[in-house]
């Protein structure tokens, strides 16, 4: 599953094949109102978790398959009177970077990249169905080249670093950049 942001407060949501909710039945035409009803309840806990939507939200959204026989969801948040909700959140001390990547292999690539331009560091975090990247009391020369390759390959967070660490599971610490391009 892959979740980014869109512009005008909507997501998209990319569900593959091997992903559990996909494969529960033969086909997205064969799924029961119980598998539906559990796979938006999935997604709506998702969205609530990792962009500050209140649980008494709504959803609308537009469901296709693409070429690649990837399931896609746009998705708006509605409040109560069906006006659209802003996708924001806290925004992060000025000492702080925090991003989430949706796929792993954006991990990698903006890890290569970093070494490549000599920037380490960094604490892996996971808080599903997410990735995420944190540096704390980044180094004014180092701020801008790591903020532009971290834009690059993922999304800032909406959510605070005190928040990802209590939910999350930490991977790495202090070491993250070396830890991903080392494999």
């Amino acid at each position: 599953m892959e979740l980014y942001t869109l512009p005008e407060d909507r997501l998209m949501i990319r569900l593959h094949e091997e992903d559990r909710f996909y494969s529960e039945g033969n086909s997205v035409e064969c799924w029961s109102s119980k598998q539906s009803e559990m796979l938006f309840a999935v997604l709506f806990q998702i969205i609530c978790d990792h962009f500050n939507i209140g649980e008494d939200a709504q959803l609308h959204a537009e469901i296709s398959r693409s070429w690649d026989d990837v399931l896609l969801f746009i998705v708006e948040c509605l409040d109560e009177e069906g006006r659209k909700l802003k996708i924001s959140g806290s925004p992060a001390r000025k000492s702080e970077l925090l991003f989430r990547f949706a796929a792993r292999e954006d991990l990698i690539f903006l890890s290569k990249q970093a070494r490549s331009i000599a920037l380490t560091g960094g604490t892996l975090i996971f808080f599903y169905p997410f990735s995420y990247l944190l540096f704390e009391d980044v180094p004014v020369s180092a701020a801008k080249d790591l903020e532009m390759l971290m834009e690059e390959y993922g999304e800032r967070s909406c959510l605070d670093a005190a928040s990802i660490r209590q939910r999350g599971t930490v991977l790495q610490e202090r070491n993250a950049l070396s830890f991903l391009a080392d494999g």
